[in-house]
């Protein structure tokens, strides 16, 4: 039980001797018990998150001036950039493998997608992403990160992607 409990009649008792209206008490009586601080069902503490390791990504730089033609414009390079990570959970099943691509100079122009499983390697999660950006001399952070199915979120594995715009 909660430990306002025991002073809630002290309360009560004092608001009823000073004249204050059975409506007040009865409100004050309800926040008090509204704002009880222990929760059935604590969160199991012996749980495992997932480990992402070995964050492997490809390009980590383009220069838009050595991409084939057809992947550029004026304003625009198209990459094909490929993750891979391996993830691990030893009590829990994976939900999902989050990756996100944040430019440094908008980070709230993220991009953001999931991973699929390797066909063939348990554990490992991947994607190929046609990825058009901006042609111009910028900085990208890439992230990937698994949640299991207890809702536990891995480490965070980071790498970068710079981005030149060449010569048009």
């Amino acid at each position: 039980m909660c430990s306002l409990l025991v002073s809630i009649a002290d309360v009560l008792d004092s608001f009823w001797k000073a004249g204050v209206s059975t409506l007040l008490v009865v409100a004050v009586a309800i926040s008090m018990l509204t704002a009880c601080d222990q929760v059935p069902g604590s969160a199991d503490r012996s749980l495992q998150p997932p480990v992402v390791a070995d964050f492997d990504y490809s390009p980590d730089s383009v220069d838009a001036g050595t991409v084939d033609p057809s992947r550029v414009t004026d304003t625009t390079v198209t990459v094909d950039l490929r993750l891979l990570t391996a993830v691990e959970d030893t009590d829990s099943d994976i939900e999902r493998v989050v990756f996100t691509i944040e430019p440094g100079s908008a980070p709230r122009a993220t991009i953001d997608g999931t991973l699929s499983e390797v066909s063939g390697q348990e554990g490992v999660y991947g994607a190929a992403i046609d990825l058009t950006l901006p042609r111009a001399d910028a900085l990208y952070t890439l992230r990937v990160f698994a949640v299991d199915t207890d809702s536990l979120t891995s480490n965070v594995g980071l790498g970068q992607l710079r981005v030149l715009p060449g010569t048009p």
